[in-house]
């Protein structure tokens, strides 16, 4: 994507991302980045998955990301997070919501993955997508155990995933947190040559002024409603409600480990080796369960049939 219209993208939508990231981001797309940031950013995603576990997994045949170990997928979510493939790979190492969907049905549908894990290490990013991913994730949770682990940061959007899933567990020095959402908007003060903009006289709300009181009511009109929904579905996946997520979740700050823990953005602190076998053996013990019913069901009806037969005779 050419850099304006990943600047296009910056300053017209919505972003549940962490502010300082953004801001990297937007530079980059000017122009004006320091590349040592940007290598960084791209190195985000390709070294975390490495890092700290122990042996690396298979790939799974038709994902781009996820491997298998011990018949848990792992996802990887790392970086800031876009709606589609490749738009800020370049520039950023990000991980795509489509990318994350696609890979994550074809992770439910294999017989050979009996539970899910997502691994975060995200300031956050889109927000277009990410409430039907949430919804996706949350739906499968009765399909497969489906969990998250974080390290270094689940933010904002990552964090909004994650929250779908049935557990969360972190590391104990990770910042989760920072709800909430964020859009950039260019100063029309400041003229650029050849960007003169004309908007209808019948759609004078098409093209909000920032410098306005009435412009910068609608803007933050589009910030709070895209807010609230993140927020709402927070609250249903943690079990709470929307009033104890604004007041226990630090209203957009982060909270760290154990502090995190005693607010209910996590569950656990602990390693991702811990988590993956802890995760491993659930869907095994799950799948015993779930051979063992199945094996007595047919036992049931082999029994219901033979006393049908012995009494006609």
């Amino acid at each position: 994507m050419q850099p304006l219209h990943i600047l296009t993208a910056l300053t017209t939508q919505p972003w549940a991302m962490r502010s300082e990231v953004l801001a990297v981001m937007y530079n980059i797309a000017m122009g004006e980045g320091d590349p040592e940031q940007a290598r960084l950013l791209r190195e985000l995603r390709a070294e975390r998955p490495s890092a700290l576990a122990a042996q690396q997994g298979r790939p799974l045949d038709g994902t781009e990301t996820v491997t298998v170990r011990d018949g848990v997928a792992i996802l990887p979510v790392n970086g800031p997070i876009v709606r589609y493939g490749n738009m800020f790979t370049s520039v950023s190492g990000a991980t795509s919501i489509e990318c994350l969907a696609r890979d994550f049905n074809l992770a439910l549908r294999d017989p050979s993955v009996g539970a899910i894990l997502f691994w975060f290490d995200s300031p956050g990013g889109a927000v277009t997508g990410m409430h039907n991913l949430n919804d996706m994730v949350y739906a499968a949770r009765d399909q497969k155990p489906i969990e998250s682990y974080s390290e270094g940061m689940c933010a904002s959007a990552a964090y909004w995933l994650a929250s779908a899933t049935s557990r969360i567990t972190c590391e104990a020095t990770c910042d989760l947190g920072s709800i909430g959402v964020i859009m950039p908007v260019a100063d029309p003060t400041i003229t650029r040559p050849r960007e003169i903009a004309f908007v209808s006289s019948q759609s004078p709300n098409k093209r909000p002024d920032p410098t306005t009181e009435n412009g910068r009511a609608r803007l933050q009109r589009i910030v709070d409603d895209t807010a609230e929904v993140m927020i709402a579905d927070i609250a249903r996946n943690r079990g709470m409600t929307p009033e104890q997520v604004i007041a226990d979740f630090e209203q957009g700050d982060v909270l760290t480990g154990a502090r995190a823990i005693a607010a209910g953005l996590a569950d656990r602190i602990g390693t991702f080796e811990q988590t993956l076998a802890d995760l491993a053996l659930t869907a095994q013990t799950r799948r015993i369960t779930s051979f063992r019913r199945a094996a007595t069901t047919e036992r049931e009806r082999f029994s219901a049939r033979l006393k049908e037969n012995l009494c006609k005779s």
